[in-house]
């Protein structure tokens, strides 16, 4: 994604996101799937939002899943 758009985010595939609902009042997602992450922080770059990167802690056990 940086080479192609020049995206800073280390980690656009990232699960969560925070973003204000104004990012989609233009309208759905063109993107189906993994380019949805990408198509969303270059909307968000495009209405001059400021893009940050904070570190997640992820839990992990060894043979649990926390999907239902």
């Amino acid at each position: 994604m940086r080479a192609l758009f020049a995206l800073e985010p280390r980690d656009v595939n990232c699960s969560f996101k925070l973003f204000p609902t104004a990012l989609l009042a233009d309208g759905p997602l063109v993107a189906r799937h993994g380019f949805a992450d990408a198509e969303l922080l270059l909307r968000a770059r495009a209405l001059g939002l400021r893009i940050t990167e904070r570190p997640v802690a992820l839990d992990v056990t060894p043979g649990r899943t926390s999907i239902s």
